[in-house]
């Protein structure tokens, strides 16, 4: 058990075996105005609890992916309509995506590209010049530019997957256009479900039921995602399969306290919850 001293909302996996965490309202305030404040920070994912701070003030921190190389996390950041670069060794902050509305998830394909949630639904975020409806965005990273991927419904959370294809991560219904390509696994509250899209075709298919999705990660090799299904008090850990076939999902832990935020590495999947602040593995 990784304990944290704040509200945590997300996670995702280093090259280093630490965790990137998002730490939302360390304040204390609660309430969306002013938006809360948070911290990026790393936590050793060995049970020892080491807590650093990587990036300190960040408004509204909501969701983070770190890099292959373990030099960068990506953090976006939900109110201000962004994702900022941290470098992680030195703190130093930089938005690579602005304009955005309402990010709920980040990913990367590792080939330059990073890809956000949007979901202006409800305007929880209070933004402004907010798109209509739901999307999966991908960035350019040196360009900027922006370009839809896929309408989402409700969408909370994501991870993205390349190299996969049509037997592993793609399933058993990828089209050619998609095979080996990257993939992003978006949990889609509205669905009901964890949807995988083809970042190339913008194709959806549904990986599996989720009553009430907010948070996934993918292990393309051992062909599973890992979904969280949130409640107060009651939420669950599942795992879906990537093969195509129609398995229930199987349920690895349950009585969960308020989990949103989920990595899966080396044997091991780390869970958030927000309401205990605390990972569990």
């Amino acid at each position: 058990m990784l304990i944290a001293a704040a509200l945590i909302v997300v996670l995702a996996g280093t090259a280093t075996g630490d965790l990137c965490v998002a730490e939302n309202d360390i304040t204390g305030r609660g309430g969306e105005d002013p938006p809360p404040q948070g911290d990026l920070v790393r936590v050793n994912a060995s049970g020892h609890g080491r807590r650093v701070v990587a990036s300190g003030g960040l408004q509204d921190p909501v969701w983070v992916v770190s890099d292959a190389t373990d030099t960068h996390a990506y953090v976006g950041l939900f109110h201000a309509g962004q994702v900022v670069r941290v470098e992680l060794a030195t703190g130093a902050t930089q938005a690579v995506a602005t304009g955005l509305s309402c990010p709920e998830g980040v990913g990367l394909d590792g080939r330059g590209n990073l890809f956000v949630v949007e979901n202006p639904v409800g305007d929880e975020c209070k933004g402004v010049n907010l798109t209509k409806s739901a999307r999966l965005t991908k960035v350019d990273l040196s360009s900027g530019v922006k370009t839809t991927v896929a309408p989402l419904l409700s969408p909370h959370g994501m991870d993205v997957k390349c190299g996969g294809g049509g037997g592993g991560e793609g399933g058993g219904n990828s089209s050619s256009a998609e095979a080996g390509g990257c993939f992003a696994y978006v949990c889609e509250w509205g669905a009901h479900a964890v949807t995988r899209i083809g970042l190339t075709t913008g194709k959806k298919t549904v990986v599996g039921p989720v009553k009430s999705p907010s948070g996934c990660a993918v292990d393309v090799k051992g062909g599973y995602a890992y979904a969280i299904e949130q409640g107060e008090t009651d939420g669950q850990l599942l795992r879906l399969g990537l093969s195509g076939e129609k398995k229930p999902p199987f349920v690895l832990a349950k009585d969960l306290a308020g989990p949103m935020g989920v990595a899966v590495g080396e044997g091991y999947v780390y869970v958030a919850e927000r309401i205990k602040n605390q990972i569990r593995r």
